[in-house]
């Protein structure tokens, strides 16, 4: 289920037990909120809502919690909140895994974690009776999306080649993309259109999109950009073996790409096969892009250097910053 379908199961009614998991942590919160406002009476909250945590987390409070009647209220709620419940000791496992079988009537539980672990048996007792919520990183139409809703309740307008841009820089974290959005907004005062120039002086890409662009000029041999890039990552203090490890994990992925591109694969088995993590597959097209037109030896070059060089480092054979700078440089003039 995601949260969308989420939404309109819990305005239909609710239901005993409920687990959010996931990466994208602003919509888990939002609709955790939404949950709690719904199954309880905000005049009555001290006495009918119980959020256990790792720390507070017992096999005694949460039967505690099933005895007892709601307080001048229908239902109660209890929020397991990154509690571990997953990975307890196998006896409280058990208990765990019964009490969950048999929650009362009055009482809807709520279970937040980052990755439940989906062999044990708690999580095989609460998947039969559970509503449980995905929360991935939304799709680039939905974020455009809600970008575009949010510059419109302040009255201010965005190009659709800027917004896109916006979202190559701050990648799909809707919590880091709301706080940038609120960045602009305030920036540009009472002007109502936000521009490329805004958001240059205001939002500071990720070290992944620099690295991007280090390696686009690489690959165009755009000696001037490429150095520039460097020079400016080293200014803020970048570890130098830090940027060598994604420039080589980024050339890998890039040959990874050229060879799915090869293949007789629709573009969304290649992104599947591609195995990025959800806060990397805004640059699967860019990829895709580049390596139609690659020189896949070259590319092989550059993996194997970054990779010798990185080992140097390590070795104490080079200084981190002085293999960085003769990487690029032997990139740029191979």
């Amino acid at each position: 289920m995601n949260y969308k379908e989420l939404k309109k199961q819990i305005s239909e009614g609710l239901s005993s037990l409920y687990l959010f998991y996931g990466d994208e942590v602003y919509l888990k919160n939002y609709m955790t909120e939404r949950l709690i406002k719904s199954a309880v009476d905000s005049d009555f909250a001290e006495f009918n809502h119980l959020t256990l945590t790792a720390e507070t987390l017992t096999v005694d409070a949460v039967s505690d919690f099933f005895e007892a009647y709601p307080v001048m209220s229908e239902r109660k709620l209890l929020h397991i909140k990154d509690a571990g419940i997953f990975s307890a000791r196998r006896s409280d496992k058990e208990t765990y895994a019964a009490l969950l079988s048999d929650i009362p009537d009055f009482v809807t539980v709520l279970i937040t974690e980052d990755a439940p672990d989906k062999r044990g048996q708690v999580y095989k007792a609460l998947s039969k009776k559970a509503v449980i919520c995905e929360f991935n990183y939304l799709d680039r139409p939905d974020l455009k999306s809600h970008v575009l809703k949010k510059l419109s309740s302040e009255k201010k307008d965005m190009a659709a080649s800027d917004l896109e841009y916006f979202l190559d820089l701050t990648g799909p974290d809707l919590t880091n993309i709301r706080l940038e959005t609120e960045k602009l907004i305030a920036f540009t005062g009472l002007r109502e259109k936000i521009t490329r120039a805004d958001i240059d002086k205001n939002i500071q890409p990720p070290l992944l999109s620099k690295i991007y662009d280090i390696s686009e000029a690489v690959l165009s041999k755009n000696s001037d950009y490429a150095l520039k890039l460097l020079s400016d990552l080293q200014k803020n203090n970048e570890s130098s073996l830090r940027i060598l490890s994604v420039l080589a994990s980024y050339f890998s992925d890039l040959y990874r790409a050229y060879v799915l591109s090869r293949e007789n694969m629709s573009y969304p088995e290649m992104v599947e096969a591609m195995k990025f993590p959800p806060q990397r597959k805004f640059v699967a097209d860019k990829m895709f892009k580049r390596a139609k037109s690659i020189n896949p030896d070259f590319l092989r070059e550059c993996i194997s250097e970054c990779t010798k060089a990185e080992n140097d480092v390590k070795n104490g054979l080079i200084s981190e910053k002085r293999a960085l700078d003769l990487i690029i440089l032997k990139f740029l003039n191979s």
